[in-house]
């Protein structure tokens, strides 16, 4: 594959992942994954969280414990 496709794969995901936080929903990345139909949550989810994070896009709902469990 194409890096060019790969990056409008990501884009394509990135787009859906931040149109479905538009409102203000709290989820987690197993939620995330589940909603763009992946059976776990995979690198590419990860990634992609952790870029929106670095963005400042997303943020955590608890951000003095980014590793909580209760983390969404």
């Amino acid at each position: 594959m194409q890096r060019d496709s790969l990056a409008e794969q990501d884009l394509s995901v990135r787009q859906r992942i931040l149109l479905m936080l538009r409102d203000g929903d709290e989820l987690s990345r197993a939620q995330i994954a589940e909603w763009l139909g992946h059976s776990r949550v995979s690198g590419q989810v990860n990634d992609l969280v952790r870029e929106l994070l670095r963005s400042g896009d997303i943020e955590y709902t608890i951000p003095d414990r980014p590793r909580s469990p209760a983390q969404r």
